[in-house]
């Protein structure tokens, strides 16, 4: 039996290892150095590096804005742009405890536009690891440059789209883990008369403003609100008066998950672990990049999202990334989101600016 034990002991020694070389990672906003990229779009590019680093499970991301914190407060900078210098990159990783920093550049050489991403080593003060391109200027070129970058940066190889064909939920299977709301008195009027489906495989009844789901029995809002923290969402939908009902709020996870079309992976009942019952910091560690994403842009949706096409109203930009309420424990507030131009599930900070989908 004793060397039975000392194997297990050994295993479990092993995976602990594992767990503490994982190292903390603050990524900066990328520099445009000449480039002429507005500034929400490079905003947006950061967000999105910064997101698939997170899926990608190698590192312990800080969040955006405990960096946006520590850049005003402990570096006395004004903006993002005043800690791009090496000697603030290193004073910065030492004020957020990290092991590394990340900073990304993007500028512009005759018709071709170059990325440059640099890892830095806080306690050596040397760059460990980088990763350069270039691409054409369009926007989905730069995202795919993104992945390729992220992919050399965690040792991964970049995602493929998955040929397994999507789950149906079970009608019958409740959903688990969601928070109780404040009950309020509810305000129905008649709904508006049901529309015309655009196609027979339609999941959903439009009624004026509202989508019905009664597979899933959940009322939707067809549009969405402005970019909101998850508070500002919150207080958002619980003050929606649509449809004639007044008792909105924001999804859970597993919820809006129902919202997944043409990705097996992050659908109902998809590979992905992240469920209600499954959304705290040992359910992130089980999270892998290829589990719970798809290939960008390649929905049945309009301009290739991932949800059924003629159902929803956005007029956002093209990361059309959506809150849900539930939350991830851990050392900073994050909030589980689905960006359903990749099919994406991961977690943002609760005080980053999104778009909310209020269900009842």
């Amino acid at each position: 039996m004793r060397p039975i034990l000392l194997i297990v002991i050994l295993f479990c020694a092993v995976l602990l290892s594992a767990q503490q070389k994982k190292q903390t990672l603050a990524v900066l906003e990328i520099e445009d150095r000449g480039a002429g990229m507005t500034p929400e779009l490079l905003a947006t590019a950061s967000d999105y590096l910064r997101g698939k680093l997170v899926a990608a499970n190698v590192f312990l991301v800080v969040p955006k804005d405990a960096v946006m914190r520590a850049v005003i407060k402990e570096q006395k900078k004004e903006t993002w742009r005043d800690c791009y210098d090496p000697a603030c990159r290193v004073d910065l990783g030492h004020a957020l405890a990290a092991d590394t920093v990340l900073s990304s550049m993007v500028m512009k050489l005759g018709d071709s536009y170059t990325v440059t991403v640099e890892l830095v080593d806080i306690a050596k003060e040397v760059t460990i690891r980088g990763a350069s391109g270039t691409f054409d200027g369009s926007e989905d070129a730069f995202k795919g440059l993104i992945e390729k970058m992220v992919a050399r940066l965690t040792g991964q190889k970049p995602e493929k789209a998955p040929a397994t064909p999507a789950a149906k939920v079970d009608p019958s299977e409740k959903l688990k883990g969601s928070v109780d709301l404040q009950e309020k008195s509810k305000v129905e009027k008649p709904l508006a008369p049901i529309e015309k489906r655009k196609s027979p495989v339609e999941a959903f009844e439009m009624r004026g403003e509202v989508a019905i789901d009664r597979d899933n029995k959940l009322t939707w809002q067809r549009g969405h609100s402005g970019p909101l923290d998850l508070v500002k969402a919150t207080g958002y939908c619980e003050e929606l008066v649509l449809g004639g009902f007044n008792d909105w709020r924001v999804p859970t996870i597993s919820e809006l998950r129902t919202l997944v079309v043409g990705c097996p992976n992050t659908a109902p009942e998809g590979v992905c672990p992240v469920q209600d019952d499954c959304v705290g910091a040992d359910c992130a560690e089980q999270v892998k990049p290829k589990d719970c994403s798809c290939k960008a842009h390649k929905g049945p949706g309009e301009k290739g999202t991932y949800w059924q096409k003629g159902v929803w109203k956005y007029n956002g930009g093209r990361y059309d990334f959506f809150w849900s309420r539930s939350l991830i424990s851990g050392p900073y507030e994050e909030a589980w989101g689905i960006l359903f131009s990749d099919g994406v599930v991961t977690t943002v900070d609760v005080s980053g600016r999104y778009y909310v989908r209020c269900v009842r």
